[in-house]
């Protein structure tokens, strides 16, 4: 049965929990010999934060380790400070994080054992209901709606992976919880879609943001960049590193799978916009044929 570890990590692999100090591994439960294949490509970016991991427990080890949330470093060390002093205990931190995990993702889905399941792909549709996000200046159209048929079409046309496309929720935390909720999942890999925004008409472009440590991130934005670069015909603004406190780096660095975030087009110029309405067809053939490549040359 799967478990679910609240602990800080001390290193790569240890991880300080109630029960002691246990290794964390994503090699399977049934070939515990395999080398040790840490969950995140740079494991002591995380040292000293509190985290959310599941995966099997034996033998005082975790395998498929899969992380579920991270809490930011001065939250961390407030509540290790805490455990330290006494002033609260494991037990009751453990019942409070587990009340709150339940109520941001909500029941954890049970991953198939089928091994030859298509990766799972985590479409997210930027903003939310109540603020959609940037909008079109000639069509009036907001982020949120049209990404969100953009979506639903990529679902049904991707051939390589299954899809799942997920919303924020619609409140003040949802982008907060959002890590959470797509963690949960356990995707190989997250597509987030927006389109851009500036204050001045004449901004204009394609460009693919990725968090600054991923290289799987960067291969990932390098390919849908291309692909959306050759369906709309856009000037070239190049992949972009984003780090934690830059736009969209919440979503970046705390999924544990490798994530990018489109930007195909600016919404505020008139060349852009009606580029991206026309070739509306053409874009989403784009993500499409970049999520297949993505499947076919990294997982």
């Amino acid at each position: 049965m799967k478990s679910y570890l609240i602990g800080v990590f001390k290193n790569a692999s240890d991880f300080e929990t109630k029960q002691g100090v246990i290794k964390l591994t994503s090699a399977k439960l049934q070939s515990p010999n395999n080398p040790a294949n840490f969950p995140f490509e740079d494991a002591r970016e995380y040292e000293g934060h509190l985290a959310i991991v599941s995966g099997f427990f034996q033998n005082n080890t975790l395998f498929e380790s899969q992380l579920i949330e991270i809490s930011p470093s001065w939250i961390s060390e407030i509540l290790v400070q805490m455990l330290k002093s006494g002033d609260t205990t494991w037990d009751v931190l453990i019942r409070q994080l587990t009340i709150s995990k339940d109520i941001v993702i909500g029941p954890v889905p049970v991953p198939s054992a089928n091994p030859s399941i298509k990766p799972l792909c985590v479409l997210v549709v930027g903003h939310r209901k109540s603020q959609k996000g940037a909008r079109m200046m000639i069509n009036n159209i907001f982020e949120f709606d049209f990404n969100s048929e953009i979506a639903q079409a990529v679902k049904q046309q991707v051939t390589k992976a299954n899809v799942k496309i997920v919303f924020r929720d619609d409140n003040n935390q949802g982008y907060t919880h959002l890590p959470a909720k797509i963690n949960a999942l356990q995707p190989k890999f997250i597509v987030s879609l927006h389109f851009n925004a500036a204050g001045h008409k004449s901004a204009n472009g394609t460009e693919m943001l990725y968090y600054h440590s991923s290289k799987n991130g960067h291969s990932m934005a390098l390919i849908m960049q291309r692909q959306v670069l050759a369906s709309l015909g856009l000037r070239n603004r190049y992949t972009k590193k984003v780090k934690a406190t830059e736009r969209g780096g919440h979503l970046l660095k705390y999924t544990a799978a490798p994530c990018i975030i489109t930007e195909p087009f600016f919404g505020t110029n008139d060349l852009d916009e009606l580029t991206a309405i026309t070739k509306k067809r053409d874009l989403i053939n784009a993500y499409v044929s970049g999520i297949d490549e993505i499947v076919t040359s990294m997982f």
